[in-house]
Protein backbone atom coordinates (compact mmCIF):
# COMPACT_ATOMS: atom_id res chain seq x y z
CA UNK A 1 0.00 0.00 0.00
CA UNK A 2 1.02 3.31 -0.65
CA UNK A 3 1.81 6.70 1.29
CA UNK A 4 -1.34 8.62 -0.28
CA UNK A 5 -2.62 8.87 2.95
CA UNK A 6 0.10 11.00 4.59
CA UNK A 7 -0.01 12.86 8.06
CA UNK A 8 -0.64 16.29 6.14
CA UNK A 9 -3.63 14.83 4.79
CA UNK A 10 -4.60 13.51 8.33
CA UNK A 11 -4.21 17.22 9.47
CA UNK A 12 -6.53 18.54 6.69
CA UNK A 13 -9.01 16.16 7.73
CA UNK A 14 -8.78 17.12 11.13
CA UNK A 15 -8.60 20.59 10.37
CA UNK A 16 -12.48 20.65 8.51
CA UNK A 17 -13.38 18.66 11.24
CA UNK A 18 -12.80 21.67 13.48
CA UNK A 19 -14.81 23.66 11.42
CA UNK A 20 -17.66 21.89 12.20
CA UNK A 21 -18.80 20.97 8.70
CA UNK A 22 -22.69 19.41 7.22
CA UNK A 23 -20.53 16.86 5.84
CA UNK A 24 -17.06 15.71 3.73
CA UNK A 25 -16.49 14.52 0.81
CA UNK A 26 -12.73 12.71 -0.43
CA UNK A 27 -11.69 11.73 -3.97
CA UNK A 28 -13.37 14.90 -5.35
CA UNK A 29 -12.28 16.42 -8.54
CA UNK A 30 -9.84 18.89 -7.13
CA UNK A 31 -6.54 17.10 -6.17
CA UNK A 32 -5.22 14.03 -7.89
CA UNK A 33 -8.10 11.49 -7.13
CA UNK A 34 -7.70 10.43 -11.07
CA UNK A 35 -4.42 9.64 -11.06
CA UNK A 36 -4.44 7.54 -7.83
CA UNK A 37 -4.30 3.67 -7.79
CA UNK A 38 -7.84 1.47 -6.13
CA UNK A 39 -4.85 0.87 -3.31
CA UNK A 40 -4.26 4.56 -2.81
CA UNK A 41 -7.82 5.58 -3.28
CA UNK A 42 -8.77 2.81 -0.38
CA UNK A 43 -5.91 4.30 1.85
CA UNK A 44 -7.87 7.85 1.92
CA UNK A 45 -10.73 6.22 2.48
CA UNK A 46 -9.25 4.58 5.52
CA UNK A 47 -7.81 7.42 6.90
CA UNK A 48 -11.11 9.45 6.65
CA UNK A 49 -13.47 6.85 7.85
CA UNK A 50 -10.88 6.39 10.62
CA UNK A 51 -10.43 10.61 11.46
CA UNK A 52 -13.90 11.30 10.83
CA UNK A 53 -15.33 8.63 12.88
CA UNK A 54 -19.09 9.43 12.10
CA UNK A 55 -18.55 13.32 13.56
CA UNK A 56 -20.11 13.93 9.61
CA UNK A 57 -21.48 11.98 7.29
CA UNK A 58 -18.91 10.94 4.92
CA UNK A 59 -18.83 11.24 0.51
CA UNK A 60 -16.60 9.42 -1.35
CA UNK A 61 -15.72 10.47 -5.18
CA UNK A 62 -15.57 8.01 -7.39
CA UNK A 63 -13.54 8.84 -10.47
CA UNK A 64 -13.21 6.01 -12.99
CA UNK A 65 -14.39 4.80 -16.62
CA UNK A 66 -14.96 0.97 -15.28
CA UNK A 67 -17.72 0.51 -13.71
CA UNK A 68 -16.10 -2.60 -11.98
CA UNK A 69 -13.67 -0.50 -10.34
CA UNK A 70 -16.62 1.88 -9.40
CA UNK A 71 -18.28 -0.46 -8.03
CA UNK A 72 -15.74 -2.32 -5.99
CA UNK A 73 -14.22 1.12 -4.71
CA UNK A 74 -17.69 2.24 -3.80
CA UNK A 75 -18.43 -0.85 -1.56
CA UNK A 76 -15.17 -0.65 -0.15
CA UNK A 77 -16.24 3.12 1.18
CA UNK A 78 -19.60 1.29 1.92
CA UNK A 79 -18.06 -1.40 4.08
CA UNK A 80 -15.73 1.45 5.95
CA UNK A 81 -18.77 3.25 7.05
CA UNK A 82 -19.10 5.82 4.14
CA UNK A 83 -22.53 7.81 3.91
CA UNK A 84 -22.82 8.00 0.11
CA UNK A 85 -20.80 8.36 -3.16
CA UNK A 86 -20.23 11.10 -5.88
CA UNK A 87 -20.30 9.87 -9.22
CA UNK A 88 -19.08 11.55 -11.91
CA UNK A 89 -18.99 9.81 -15.89
CA UNK A 90 -15.42 9.76 -17.31
CA UNK A 91 -14.60 8.38 -20.54
CA UNK A 92 -12.39 8.55 -23.59
CA UNK A 93 -14.68 8.02 -26.26
CA UNK A 94 -17.97 10.15 -25.56
CA UNK A 95 -21.03 7.56 -24.17
CA UNK A 96 -24.57 8.08 -25.45
CA UNK A 97 -26.86 8.94 -22.74
CA UNK A 98 -28.42 5.30 -22.34
CA UNK A 99 -24.97 4.19 -21.65
CA UNK A 100 -24.33 6.87 -18.94
CA UNK A 101 -27.87 5.77 -17.44
CA UNK A 102 -26.37 2.57 -17.10
CA UNK A 103 -23.53 3.29 -16.14
CA UNK A 104 -25.12 5.02 -12.93
CA UNK A 105 -27.93 2.09 -12.14
CA UNK A 106 -25.42 -0.40 -12.88
CA UNK A 107 -23.72 1.73 -9.73
CA UNK A 108 -26.71 1.96 -7.41
CA UNK A 109 -28.17 -1.78 -7.77
CA UNK A 110 -24.35 -3.06 -6.62
CA UNK A 111 -23.94 -0.19 -3.94
CA UNK A 112 -27.20 0.76 -2.23
CA UNK A 113 -25.56 3.89 -1.19
CA UNK A 114 -27.01 7.70 -1.82
CA UNK A 115 -25.41 9.02 -4.97
CA UNK A 116 -24.44 13.05 -5.70
CA UNK A 117 -24.57 12.99 -9.07
CA UNK A 118 -22.29 14.87 -10.22
CA UNK A 119 -21.97 17.12 -12.91
CA UNK A 120 -18.59 18.63 -13.76
CA UNK A 121 -18.25 19.41 -17.59
CA UNK A 122 -14.18 21.01 -17.22
CA UNK A 123 -12.72 17.61 -15.34
CA UNK A 124 -15.02 14.45 -16.75
CA UNK A 125 -15.74 15.97 -20.53
CA UNK A 126 -19.56 15.93 -20.54
CA UNK A 127 -21.78 18.19 -19.84
CA UNK A 128 -25.13 17.03 -18.90
CA UNK A 129 -28.25 18.59 -19.70
CA UNK A 130 -30.69 19.66 -16.65
CA UNK A 131 -33.36 17.44 -18.35
CA UNK A 132 -30.84 13.89 -18.48
CA UNK A 133 -29.58 14.85 -14.84
CA UNK A 134 -33.47 15.38 -13.75
CA UNK A 135 -34.48 11.83 -15.86
CA UNK A 136 -31.71 10.02 -14.16
CA UNK A 137 -32.54 10.95 -10.27
CA UNK A 138 -36.06 10.33 -11.24
CA UNK A 139 -35.33 6.83 -13.08
CA UNK A 140 -32.48 5.64 -9.92
CA UNK A 141 -33.71 6.39 -6.56
CA UNK A 142 -29.93 6.54 -4.93
CA UNK A 143 -29.70 9.27 -6.90
CA UNK A 144 -30.63 12.39 -4.35
CA UNK A 145 -27.89 14.91 -4.68
CA UNK A 146 -27.03 15.99 -7.69
CA UNK A 147 -24.13 18.54 -8.02
CA UNK A 148 -23.71 20.77 -10.28
CA UNK A 149 -20.36 22.72 -12.00
CA UNK A 150 -21.45 23.88 -15.25
CA UNK A 151 -20.74 27.50 -14.16
CA UNK A 152 -23.86 28.49 -16.05
CA UNK A 153 -26.66 30.37 -14.36
CA UNK A 154 -29.35 29.26 -16.54
CA UNK A 155 -28.39 25.43 -16.53
CA UNK A 156 -28.87 26.09 -12.61
CA UNK A 157 -32.19 27.44 -12.59
CA UNK A 158 -33.61 25.01 -15.17
CA UNK A 159 -32.32 22.49 -12.69
CA UNK A 160 -33.79 23.72 -10.08
CA UNK A 161 -36.98 24.25 -12.14
CA UNK A 162 -37.13 20.80 -13.21
CA UNK A 163 -36.50 19.32 -9.69
CA UNK A 164 -38.86 21.47 -7.92
CA UNK A 165 -41.64 18.95 -6.91
CA UNK A 166 -38.76 15.86 -6.07
CA UNK A 167 -36.66 15.75 -2.65
CA UNK A 168 -33.75 15.33 -4.71
CA UNK A 169 -31.18 18.38 -3.17
CA UNK A 170 -29.33 20.25 -5.58
CA UNK A 171 -25.72 21.66 -5.12
CA UNK A 172 -23.60 24.40 -6.54
CA UNK A 173 -20.42 23.33 -7.38
CA UNK A 174 -19.15 26.28 -9.21
CA UNK A 175 -17.22 29.46 -7.19
CA UNK A 176 -17.94 32.00 -9.86
CA UNK A 177 -22.08 31.39 -9.91
CA UNK A 178 -22.13 31.35 -5.67
CA UNK A 179 -24.03 34.72 -5.30
CA UNK A 180 -26.30 33.87 -7.42
CA UNK A 181 -26.80 30.33 -6.73
CA UNK A 182 -27.33 30.74 -3.12
CA UNK A 183 -30.33 33.71 -4.14
CA UNK A 184 -31.75 31.01 -6.99
CA UNK A 185 -32.15 28.66 -3.42
CA UNK A 186 -29.69 25.66 -4.18
CA UNK A 187 -29.58 23.19 -0.96
CA UNK A 188 -26.10 23.48 -0.87
CA UNK A 189 -22.36 24.81 -1.86
CA UNK A 190 -20.12 22.22 -2.74
CA UNK A 191 -16.66 23.20 -3.81
CA UNK A 192 -13.80 23.64 -2.14
CA UNK A 193 -14.09 26.90 -1.29
CA UNK A 194 -16.06 26.64 2.15
CA UNK A 195 -12.71 24.24 3.31
CA UNK A 196 -10.81 27.53 3.70
CA UNK A 197 -13.80 29.54 4.79
CA UNK A 198 -14.92 27.80 6.98
CA UNK A 199 -17.61 29.34 9.25
CA UNK A 200 -17.46 32.07 7.01
CA UNK A 201 -19.93 29.58 5.12
CA UNK A 202 -22.68 29.74 7.25
CA UNK A 203 -22.48 34.02 7.68
CA UNK A 204 -22.66 33.72 3.84
CA UNK A 205 -24.90 31.82 2.83
CA UNK A 206 -27.69 33.44 5.77
CA UNK A 207 -26.71 36.60 4.35
CA UNK A 208 -27.97 36.22 1.17
CA UNK A 209 -30.76 33.88 1.70
CA UNK A 210 -32.05 36.97 4.07
CA UNK A 211 -31.62 39.08 0.49
CA UNK A 212 -28.12 40.83 2.05
CA UNK A 213 -26.52 42.70 -0.52
CA UNK A 214 -23.37 42.29 1.35
CA UNK A 215 -21.85 39.50 -0.93
CA UNK A 216 -21.08 39.35 -4.32
CA UNK A 217 -19.46 36.33 -7.08
CA UNK A 218 -16.82 38.55 -7.55
CA UNK A 219 -15.84 38.55 -3.16
CA UNK A 220 -17.16 35.48 -3.36
CA UNK A 221 -14.30 34.11 -5.87
CA UNK A 222 -11.29 36.28 -4.61
CA UNK A 223 -11.31 33.76 -2.20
Amino acid sequence: RSSAASDVYKRQLHHLLSLKPNAICVLGSVGEATYLSLDESKDIIDSATNKIGGACPLFVGINTNNTNTAIELANYAKEKGAYGIMVSPFSYIPLKESELFTYFKDIALNVGLPIILYNNPISSGYSLSPEFMTYLANEIEEIQFIKDSSGEVSQLESLLALTAESPVKIFNGSNKIAFEALKMGVDGWCTVTPCFLGQHVDRIISHVRNGSQVYSNQQIALF
